[in-house]
């Protein structure tokens, strides 16, 4: 094995990253039956789980199949566990919502007992977050990261993210009493717990009344007025006048990624970015324009 390689598999000391997937077949079956809610089950059971001990398996894949036999069949790769788990779609098909959902959660928690012995998982740490998150419902709803603390008033900030289809991230303001002052939200982000730690990478008080998200390229930023309870993103690409950065800025306004759909706004980035002849801001102004008549 090459020295990467070696180094890759040595390193897999925890288990860090639960992940699901389906055969194409299945997976576009299951779409015809409703919208299928796996993947925050699966990152909330590995929040709950935190960084657990394990030999080698950095990640497990539960693979979700129609074929019975290939059930709790394991294949091992580097530092990846890819177990196969049976999905009776016939019987699927007949359940409400919540029962789908404590299905998700069971093939997590089954899939953990099942090789814990051979991974060195504890078995009693598995089943008690499997406990804990069927009490509470199967929700993923948290405050996120510790509060941030104003030291002249204190206040504490926090973000809140709840998070199923889609990730709805909020900002919460309490007084020195720890009494709720405000809840706001600050975006609609793709339900993926890429877009929560990329959104939430530092949040800062600039005074007493101002607070201010930074996102994980240090550059993008939400801005939160405390006293007026007003939010403001700033696409800093745009702002400075990078064309490209407009139509980009357009885009999100267009389809409502991380600020609210907007299609004035949209239009205004979408004609600024036409304006310095970026091409793709051109033809798409041009459309619209020509959909208008």
């Amino acid at each position: 094995m090459p020295y990467a390689l070696v180094e890759a598999a040595a390193m897999a000391k925890y288990l860090r990253y639960l992940a699901h997937e389906y055969t194409p077949e299945l997976g576009r079956r299951l779409v015809e039956h409703g919208p299928v809610r796996a993947g925050y089950i699966f990152d909330l059971f590995q929040l709950e789980l935190k960084k657990t001990p394990s030999r080698e398996i950095a990640k497990l894949v539960v693979s979700f199949t129609e074929v019975a036999s290939q059930h709790l069949v394991k294949v091992e790769m580097l530092d990846v566990l890819d177990v196969g788990y049976y999905l009776n779609l016939n019987q699927y098909v007949t359940q409400v919502d919540h029962q789908r959902k404590q299905f998700f959660l069971s093939s997590i928690h089954e899939t953990l007992l099942a090789f814990a012995e051979d991974y060195g998982w504890d078995r009693s740490q598995c089943t008690q977050v499997y406990e804990r998150i069927l009490a509470n419902g199967i929700v993923f709803d948290r405050w996120w990261e510790k509060p941030v603390k104003h030291r002249g008033s204190g206040r504490t900030a926090q973000c809140h993210v709840s998070y199923e289809d889609n990730v709805v991230l909020s900002i919460g303001v309490r007084d020195k009493n720890g009494e709720l002052l405000h809840k706001t939200r600050l975006a609609t982000l793709p339900g993926t717990m890429g877009a929560v730690t990329s959104a939430c990478a530092k949040l800062e008080w600039l005074d007493e009344a101002h607070l201010r998200l930074w996102q994980e390229n240090q550059r993008d930023y939400w801005d939160y007025d405390v006293e007026a309870d007003e939010v403001a993103y700033h696409y800093v690409r745009a702002e400075r006048g990078d064309p490209h950065g407009q139509y980009d800025f357009a885009q999100m306004y267009f389809r409502g990624y991380i600020v609210d759909r907007d299609d004035g706004k949209a239009l205004f980035w979408l004609t600024k970015s036409a304006e310095q002849n970026f091409g793709r801001a051109i033809k798409l102004l041009a459309k619209i324009n020509a959909g208008a008549e």
